[in-house]
């Protein structure tokens, strides 16, 4: 093929082609596609390779091809064919950036080669300077696309696509049969159905005809269906599975498209007759027709149609598509799907269920999320929306769950009957539990309100007292229930923390401290036996929704829930912590498992130090406990010396006039400057964390800590040379010793004199009274001599 580049300068616009219009992705880039039109010229003969001609004869061989090319393209440019409206056409390219570029306007004509081959040739000549700008010879294997009766586009290769726009329809039609044949086919017959509707584009948006009016999108619709009501899939053959793998892989770029196919597929029933082909190929262990299989199986579920989904997933075929899928090409080892999902799962009935249509609906749902995790392959940033309705198709099944479960009364009696039973055993309890945990996690995904919605699942969860099932969990020594309920009780607190909390308070009168559920809770942060702490980790997301005042509906309930919380509670909560640091200067236990729980303790008071201002500082302060947190700070676990690092930043952070007093007067800042001390010069994260510390103080000049800090340590932290961060720290500790002496002159010298000099502003606001004053009494005189001569007059 030969294409011209485009001229410098054509003002005539497209009659029929928008830039937005019928198009192939391109992947490849400029370089490649014109190697790939250099390897064949317009006489269909191949470029000699230099690997198959001797190095003396290379440069003659070369000459003789330039040579030839010469003389074929002076060929070409001397052929003659009519000049009229109806073949009058504008060529288009599709660019890099897909998009249409237009390279100008000329005549086109199929005309036979002039090597007498039989090969036929699509020339285009330009109006402007008579030459050839498009040279294309007809081959069997190309495929041709007309398109709203003036377009004819078609790929030359891998990298060049090409369209024709008409300005006449006649033009376009008789081009057409004269392609098809060449080719050997019945016009009438061979319209690929991957070409576009003549009104959609991809966006499914009307297109412009050649008169430059669009059609309404009723008018599309009925040409779109009468076409698919002509268009017939190859059939389904052995011998030809390649053929239908290269067509549904290659045309199925537009909505339209999409749809052509898809109608084609229900009505021809076409996904059953590609489940008979698959088992006539694996009787006879028919390798390459089983992997075709694969990739038309997989480009089926990449039309993201409903109709085509719902055969794909029919119970009739979902077995013979999960074992086509067994065969991807880029796996040498056959993956036995079928084997797992008919053979080795075994569906276990927890509870029993009456209902056929829910036990059909949890096998079906269980088994197209295993097509969509594991047998279909993962797909890629261009192609996440093209499983959307299959994502759908599963959204609704849960919906189907869910909502037969929640209003299976019997059922859910049941269930929290069982669950809330302190005599239920311990495996039938984890059973419970994980069922109930599969309920919330599909509820995940309903919408909010509705009859269908999640707002209704989880009232019917309340009105079945799920926080009773709670405790009995809770006491068990089974890690395994509590991780399940943790898992399930985060769900339902994100849900609607306010009923969790006023049962928690309901439940907390006249019990002792150790059995109240808040309490249990706690424990099970510090008492996780995961090396991970996995499940702590989630209890302590529970309790930080719980404790979060915005989330709080009123003021009773928040002052109630905390005074439960900082008296019963987290005196409680901090006996780990306390087992640790007490009385000693370095922790008692440091490994790995106790700095990890004890950063999760750490974390949770951050959290009330930052949220509840009142209640946490008077815990701090009548417990001394900053000083025992900062014993952690010699831990060889540097990320349990950071957090408690951080808790003191964040008391520090509250510029509150008790923590100054509190730290200045308990000499907080000891362990601070020791660990400074201790850590040397090495260039570590908890080094510059001490540092900025500082640095903080000092920009948001916090004067009573750093003249504390200064007064106490200045000379152990002005060894430290290689930042400026404590020299500043000192000066900034003079100049406020500066300003206070300046300020206490001042005042000595104002009662010495026996009255303080009058700042300016004020005697310039008494001068402006005075003048105010001054302009009120004359217009009183003004006033009172308008009336006496008032009175005179009269």
């Amino acid at each position: 093929v030969k294409v011209v580049p485009a001229p410098a300068s054509n003002s005539e616009s497209s009659e029929s082609l928008k830039e937005s219009g019928p198009s192939k992705a391109s992947d490849h880039d400029d370089h490649e596609a014109d190697q790939e039109a250099k390897k064949e010229n317009i006489n269909g003969v191949s470029d000699p390779s230099p690997k198959d001609i001797e190095p003396e004869q290379r440069e003659k061989a070369n000459g003789q091809a330039n040579d030839d090319a010469e003389e074929d393209k002076e060929a070409a440019d001397e052929w003659d064919f009519e000049r009229m409206a109806r073949n009058r056409v504008k060529l288009y390219v599709l660019c890099e950036q897909r998009v249409w570029d237009d390279r100008g306007t000329g005549h086109v004509a199929c005309l036979p080669l002039p090597d007498k081959s039989g090969f036929h040739a699509v020339v285009v000549r330009l109006e402007a300077n008579e030459k050839n700008v498009l040279e294309s010879k007809i081959l069997l294997d190309t495929v041709y696309q007309k398109q709203q009766e003036t377009l004819i586009v078609w790929s030359e290769s891998d990298t060049t696509d090409l369209a024709l726009s008409f300005q006449e329809k006649s033009g376009c039609e008789e081009l057409w049969n004269k392609i098809c044949e060449v080719q050997g086919k019945d016009p009438k017959e061979c319209m690929l159905p991957g070409a576009p509707d003549q009104d959609e584009n991809d966006d499914g948006e009307s297109s412009e005809g050649a008169s430059g009016s669009g059609n309404d999108r009723g008018g599309s619709n009925s040409n779109s269906t009468s076409k698919n009501m002509a268009f017939v899939l190859p059939p389904v053959e052995i011998s030809r599975l390649n053929e239908i793998e290269f067509l549904l892989a290659n045309n199925c770029n537009t909505g339209a498209q999409k749809e052509r196919f898809a109608n084609a597929i229900e009505n021809q029933n076409y996904v059953q007759k590609l489940c008979d082909t698959f088992r006539m190929c694996e009787d006879v262990e028919h390798v390459k027709g089983l992997r075709a299989l694969y990739n038309i199986i997989k480009s089926l579920f990449m039309l993201n149609k409903n109709t085509v989904i719902e055969a794909l997933l029919h119970e009739d075929t979902l077995r013979d598509v999960v074992g086509m899928l067994e065969y991807d090409p880029l796996n040498t080892e056959h993956k036995p799907h079928r084997e797992f999902l008919y053979e080795r799962a075994r569906f276990r009935e927890i509870l029993p269920m009456d209902n056929d249509i829910l036990r059909e609906k949890i096998h079906q749902a269980y088994r197209v999320q295993y097509v969509q995790d594991v047998c279909l392959p993962a797909p890629s940033l261009f192609e996440e929306n093209n499983l959307s309705v299959l994502n759908s198709y599963i959204f609704f099944l849960r919906v189907d769950i869910v909502t037969l479960v929640s209003e299976n009364k019997m059922l859910m009696n049941e269930l929290f009957s069982e669950l809330i039973d302190p005599n239920t055993n311990r495996l039938r309890r984890k059973e419970l539990f994980a069922f109930l945990k599969e309920l919330c996690a599909m509820s995940s995904t309903l919408q909010q309100s509705g009859p269908q919605s999640k707002e209704a699942f989880y009232k019917a969860l309340m009105q079945n007292d799920v926080l009773c099932a709670i405790e009995p969990a809770m006491r068990s020594d089974d890690q395994d229930i509590k991780a399940i309920m943790t898992e399930t009780l985060h769900m339902v607190v994100e849900y609607n923390s306010n009923a969790c909390r006023d049962f928690i308070i309901r439940q907390c009168k006249d019990r002792r401290d150790d059995d109240i559920l808040l309490n249990m809770l706690l424990r099970h942060i510090v008492s996780d036996r995961d090396p991970e702490l996995s499940s702590a980790t989630q209890m302590l997301q529970v309790m930080r929704m719980l404790l979060d005042p915005e989330h709080m509906a009123q003021k009773g309930e928040k002052n109630e829930f905390l005074h439960l919380f900082y008296s019963k509670c987290l005196p409680y909560f901090t006996t780990s912590l306390d087992e640790v640091v007490k009385g000693v200067n370095r922790p008692r236990k440091d490994d790995y498992h106790t700095a990890k729980k004890l950063s999760l303790v750490l974390r949770l008071l951050n959290f009330c130090v930052g949220h509840h201002s009142l209640p946490m500082r008077t815990f701090i302060i009548r417990r001394d406990f900053l000083n025992k947190v900062l014993v952690l700070l010699s831990s060889r676990h540097h990320f349990l010396a950071l957090y408690a690092l951080k808790l003191l930043r964040s008391v520090i952070q509250q510029k509150d006039e008790f923590y100054y007093n509190y730290v200045t007067e308990k000499n907080v800042f000891d362990k601070v400057v020791e660990c400074l001390v201790d850590n040397g010069r090495r260039n570590n994260l908890l080094n510059s964390a001490v540092i900025e510390l500082f640095e903080y103080m000092r920009q948001d000049d916090m004067k009573p800590v750093i003249t504390h800090v200064v007064e106490r340590h200045i000379d152990t932290l002005l060894t430290h040379t290689y930042v400026k961060t404590f020299r500043e720290l000192k000066l900034r500790y003079d100049q406020n010793k500066d300003r206070e002496e300046q300020m206490r002159r001042a005042k000595e010298e104002g009662s010495s004199s026996g009255y303080m000099r009058e700042p300016k502003w004020k005697s310039r606001e008494r001068e402006m009274e005075k003048e105010e004053q001054w302009f009120d009494n004359e217009d009183e005189e003004e006033e009172e001599e308008a009336e006496e001569k008032k009175e005179e007059d009269e």
